[in-house]
């Protein structure tokens, strides 16, 4: 979208929930918003009047019509008539379609131009753009000729202004409307003082503990159990419950396979206490032939 440009008093005071609506269509008002456009303009070359939008290929189908036509939206017109805005339903789209063609002779030049039948189109029967003109348009879920489809849902406003081209270009949003209608709360008078930001204490790093003196090296064994027994040793916190629980299961391991264990006892290596607590000292007897039965 460009900058946005000061708005005249009709786009100044817009609101979606006061606008007015035509016979034909229902009351687009109780539409939920779900859906943003990102492409929104009329393209007179073309004949196409373009509304890409976040619900194109989500929205639920639905079949109207004598022949069955799937159809998942309508396109709407907001025109301002006697200080109001008002909103007149336009043409089915179908399911995948960001676009739809409307002829520029149709909605410029033919009487009475899109909106034709007086009993369904009220005070818009008749409307042709004007050169500079601001019209709104926006989409909703099926909502023409007496269908109206549930979820009854809407996108956002884009106001386009006519050029003298026939292109109708984006002016303004209903988003960006908004902002302006709705200030930062609580502004600075003019001439104050920026206030200075508190400053934000920087926090203090929490530092790394120091690792505690480790158990001494693996003696070379060629038992894995024994390996395993002093690899666990070396890289668990050891507490005694705990470490009591791991020796016994590695005394059991090697009563298994043959070998015999001498001693089995705690020691407290020096400075190794305030850290890790009580560690242990397995001394491993070398292993016994064993008699044959």
């Amino acid at each position: 979208m460009p900058p946005t440009p000061s708005l005249p008093p009709a786009l100044l005071d817009f609101r979606f929930g006061n606008i007015g609506f035509t016979p034909d269509g229902g009351d687009p008002r109780r539409f939920r918003r779900a859906a943003d456009m990102f492409d929104c303009r009329y393209d007179a070359a073309r004949g196409a009047l373009i509304t890409a939008h976040g619900g194109v290929g989500v929205w639920p189908a639905h079949l109207v019509g004598p022949e069955n036509s799937a159809v998942d939206s309508n396109q709407w017109f907001l025109v301002y008539r006697n200080n109001r805005w008002v909103a007149g339903v336009n043409e089915w789209v179908r399911p995948d379609q960001s676009e739809k063609a409307i002829p520029a002779a149709e909605l410029y030049t033919i009487h009475p131009g899109v909106f034709y039948a007086p009993d369904r189109f009220g005070e818009l029967f008749g409307w042709r753009p004007a050169v500079g003109e601001i019209v709104g348009v926006f989409c909703t879920t099926p909502a023409r000729t007496g269908v109206i489809t549930s979820p009854e849902l809407r996108t956002d406003v884009w106001f386009l202004e006519v050029q003298p081209s026939g292109d109708m270009t984006p002016f303004v949003t209903e988003d960006e409307i908004t902002a302006i209608q709705q200030p930062p709360a609580n502004p600075a008078p003019p001439g104050s003082p920026t206030p200075t930001p508190t400053p934000v204490p920087t926090p203090t790093p929490t530092p790394t503990p120091t690792p505690g003196p480790q158990l001494p090296p693996v003696p070379p064994d060629e038992n894995p159990i024994v390996r395993e027994l002093f690899a666990r040793l070396t890289t668990i916190a050891l507490q005694q419950d705990a470490l009591v629980e791991a020796c016994a299961a590695v005394v059991r391991a090697l009563h298994a396979q043959g070998r015999m264990v001498e001693t089995l006892r705690t020691q407290e290596y020096e400075g190794t206490t305030r850290m890790l607590g009580m560690t242990a000292k397995i001394v491993i007897a070398p292993k016994k032939a064993v008699d044959n039965p």
